[in-house]
């Protein structure tokens, strides 16, 4: 399809093999230093560049990209989670700010996810409309907190809708 998946690691261990977001500042960094190493090996546009991420992953991708720490067309999120999602109107000041006018998301979240504050996550969505950032929620039926096959579907529909036009 014409890309190029990364995946970054980081470095903020919860436990053995298992590692999470939780300081957006560490991930940042660590993001924007991979993400220098894909420029130097690949020709990236940034009108192409889509960040994603689940549960705390996802919270960390939509940051990243609203602050404009990585330069990207917008930014996927499978049910986020996080300290900025228990408080959405901590976004605010992040959307109002953002380094990118026309940067557009979505989010998918599972109908059955408990572990995720899912008033949070509507509250978001509709700032970030309000505030001229496009961005889609899907709710994907019966579905939890685990990714699962159906969130395949979503992806692609996700990057349809963050790559096209309207």
């Amino acid at each position: 399809m014409g890309f190029v998946v990364a995946v970054p690691q980081s470095s903020q261990a919860m436990w053995k093999d298992s590692y999470v977001w939780n300081d957006l500042e560490i991930a940042k960094d660590e993001v924007a230093r991979d993400y220098a190493r894909l420029t130097q090996k690949y020709s990236l546009d940034p009108q192409r560049v889509v960040l994603a991420g689940h549960s705390m992953g996802g919270e960390a991708a939509i940051w990243l990209a609203l602050t404009g720490a990585i330069p990207a067309r917008g930014f996927i999120a499978f049910g986020p989670g996080g300290p900025y999602m228990d408080t959405p109107l901590e976004w605010l000041p992040v959307i109002r700010e953002r380094g990118k006018p026309d940067l557009r998301g979505y989010i998918v979240v599972g109908e059955r996810d408990d572990t995720i504050h899912q008033d949070g996550v509507r509250t978001l969505v509709e700032m970030l409309n309000r505030e001229g950032v496009a961005c889609d929620l899907e709710v994907v039926p019966k579905a939890a907190h685990d990714f699962v096959t159906e969130y395949e579907t979503s992806l692609l529909q996700a990057v349809e809708y963050l790559l096209s036009e309207d």
